[in-house]
């Protein structure tokens, strides 16, 4: 693990040094002061400070309805008056993925995580791999404090799934889920000795049946003492960006959707009646949260409202184990051809098991395609036996959705499920239920692709609904916002419809260099190079 973390640190500073390189020619007059902590580059043009709130699995389908209802008043208001819409998540759909694009500008094809774990193959038998939780090394390409730090800005990052351990940089950081064992939460260390309020998320991600107060009572806890420590920074710290997440939204929709939708298979009228709010208590806390973050951010701050993807209702289970063997040509070739995504319980991810690439890989390259397109038509075909109609909404190769140096570690089949359907790893052994209503310990309500955005400030379009919006164009925006230009290898742009016209024809967007080679071609000389292996 030390000589991977070595290689990965090595690489991300190497592609910093470079970014930074690109975007210094937009900065002029760096301060040499001897506390550059808290001291802003000189730019040319005009740049404004930006406050990310991020808001975990927030969705304006049920947003949207309680806004008109008046019960997200502030919400409403902020909506009403500044540019908004749907955001485009990035497959397969889950926080460290998507929040890792929204932090980098790129595909997961270039930051390398595509789940909340990740494998390698073990040094004293290359037969095994182990499994471990991602952490905040595994991302293959800067984040953009690490280039806003570089160039002294000024950043506060607080919560941000994927971010452990918390890595130097010119400000604070408290790092989010899923922690790194024995790392420190807080960057510098010393910082979270004058946290009072804050606390470590350690309560169980599941609620148990019959623990719903313990949970919910948990979870609001740690969530006050969250907003607390970001309004206690965002008031102390002179900052340039602050980014926070705020992840009870996410939580409370997986666990409490089924006592709000009386179509769920597991709704009851005893349990709605006390818990069918819950899911509009957090949202509403979400609600108050940005009407005091609005009444006391300055007026030189863009505030941009996001989520990494949205939510809905799950009402039945695909069982992988019952897929992958309730087919004769199937079972005969399961054992030496395919594998589930060791990555994810709860995603439509699945791994030919290539002889150049797995551990025990059986299937040569020239089989590859033979094997995948068999398991794609069955996939296609897949129907529940209730209704006789697919349950497999959008089905994808990797090559369709992902690029870059790192998209060899992306599932080799993606599938998108139809509204309502998940794929669950957790059933190991079969037992002839292929699509079966969910089970009462797992989650009721799933991510869905569709997050939030909505942006407001000085120069932001007023009453705009933002089209074709992707998660990855927050990192380019942001650094257009704050006066830079943008690396060429961000594949994110910078969300043109929602800036004003007359400052985007003073202030038009610009790409710093030009990128002359694949980003494989340099990552290839980067090795020749020996900077990495």
């Amino acid at each position: 693990m030390v000589s991977q973390r070595i290689t990965v640190i090595r690489f991300k500073y190497i592609f910093i040094f470079l970014s930074i390189t690109l975007i210094a020619g937009s900065c002029q007059n760096f301060s040499e002061t001897s506390n550059p902590s808290h001291q802003k580059p000189k730019v040319k043009k005009p740049h404004y400070r930006v406050f990310v709130l991020g808001l975990d699995g927030f969705t304006w389908a049920l947003a949207k309805p309680w806004m008109e209802q008046g019960k997200l008043p502030k919400l409403k208001k902020f909506t009403d008056e500044n540019a908004w819409g749907n955001l485009q998540s990035v497959p397969p759909y889950n926080s460290p993925t998507a929040w890792g694009s929204a932090i980098t500008g790129v595909n997961p094809g270039k930051h390398g995580v595509y789940s909340f774990f990740q494998s390698q193959q073990l040094r004293n038998d290359f037969t095994k791999r182990q499994i471990y939780f991602i952490n905040s090394f595994n991302y293959q390409v800067p984040f953009i404090w690490d280039i806003l730090s570089t160039l002294d800005y000024r950043v506060i990052a607080i919560n941000v799934p994927g971010s452990s351990p918390p890595q130097p940089l010119n400000g604070y950081m408290i790092a989010g889920q899923p922690y790194l064992e024995g790392a420190p939460v807080t960057y510098p260390n010393s910082l979270i000795d004058s946290l009072p309020d804050f606390r470590i998320e350690e309560f169980s991600y599941y609620c148990e049946e019959g623990k719903e107060d313990t949970w919910l009572k948990e979870c609001y806890e740690i969530e006050r003492g969250r907003v607390k420590t970001m309004f206690q920074l965002m008031k102390q710290d002179n900052w340039d960006l602050f980014w926070a997440v705020l992840t009870s939204p996410d939580r409370v929709q997986h666990h409490f959707w089924k006592y709000m939708d009386p179509n769920h298979p597991l709704y009851t009228p005893e349990k709605n009646k006390k818990y069918g709010d819950e899911i509009l208590k957090i949202y509403r806390y979400m609600d108050e949260v940005l009407g005091r973050l609005l009444s006391e951010l300055p007026d030189d701050v863009v505030l941009i409202i996001m989520s990494d993807h949205g939510f809905g209702p799950v009402y039945k289970t695909i069982n992988v184990a019952d897929f992958l063997f309730g087919d004769e040509k199937l079972t005969d070739m399961i054992a030496r051809t395919v594998k589930v995504n060791y990555n994810s319980f709860f995603t439509g991810s699945f791994y030919i098991n290539l002889r150049i690439r797995e551990p025990y890989g059986t299937v040569n390259t020239e089989e590859y395609e033979q094997v995948r397109d068999y398991l794609l038509d069955k996939l296609k075909n897949l129907k529940d036996p209730d209704t006789e109609q697919p349950v497999i909404d959008k089905i994808f190769k990797r090559e369709d959705l992902f690029s870059g140096p790192y998209s060899y570690m992306a599932p080799d089949i993606f599938c998108i499920e139809k509204p309502t359907y998940l794929f669950s790893g957790i059933k190991v052994k079969p037992d002839g239920k292929m699509i079966e209503n969910f089970p009462s310990f797992a989650i009721s309500g799933g991510h869905r692709p569709e997050g939030i955005i909505a942006i407001g400030g000085k120069p932001i379009r007023e009453h705009t609904n933002l089209t074709n919006s992707q998660i990855a164009d927050i990192t380019p925006t942001i650094l257009y916002l704050m006066g830079l230009d943008i690396p060429p290898y961000l594949d994110g742009f910078v969300l043109d419809q929602a800036i004003q016209k007359d400052y985007i024809q003073v202030h038009p967007p610009k790409t710093s260099g030009t990128q002359t080679s694949t980003d494989r071609e340099q990552l290839d000389r980067l090795r020749k190079l020996g900077y990495i292996k």
